[in-house]
């Protein structure tokens, strides 16, 4: 992969956690606005964006995750729970990193380690699979499409998801 591909796969992986922050900041607000609370957009967009990219700083190892334990083959059941217990690791890291942001960003709102991490146990854990999930569907579409001669699957550059199919 050239130098000019690796540095717009990593702005496309700033920009997909941005956006993901972005969303949760645009639904904060929508809830409280649909319960009469005020919007306070300088606490709630850099709150709502450390939360995800200190999920997204992690995207390198979910992808090396995926290719080092991939989860397909006659041996699949081998990698799960390695899977399973790094997504449990992540969110444990992810929230070691978060709560001293969030306490930062939010001086006059005190959340402990265990506020944080049972605040969003659920909602991290399924960032781990959420992210590695596209990763490991690229790749086992390629797999499987192998073994079927009569069609032509076509990967993109990025990461190796599968962009189109077509009968040959």
């Amino acid at each position: 992969m050239t130098r000019a591909a690796k540095q717009r796969l990593w702005l496309l992986g700033i920009l997909t956690w941005t956006v993901l922050g972005l969303m949760s900041a645009a639904q904060n607000a929508a809830w409280r606005a649909y319960t009469d609370r005020p919007i306070d957009w300088v606490r709630i967009v850099p709150t709502s964006l450390a939360d995800w990219l200190t999920c997204g700083m992690f995207t390198p190892a979910f992808f090396w995750m995926v290719r080092r334990f991939p989860i397909r083959g006659e041996r699949w059941w081998s990698s799960l729970p390695i899977h399973l217990a790094a997504s449990l690791v992540f969110v444990f890291l992810k929230v070691t990193a978060y709560t001293p942001l969030f306490n930062a960003l939010n001086p006059g709102l005190h959340r402990t380690y265990r506020d944080v991490l049972f605040g969003g146990f659920y909602g991290d854990l399924l960032a781990y699979w959420g992210a590695v999930t596209p990763r490991r569907a690229g790749t086992f579409g390629r797999g499987c499409f192998a073994k079927a001669p009569h069609l032509s699957v076509k990967s993109s550059p990025c990461g190796g998801q599968t962009t189109s199919m077509r009968w040959r």
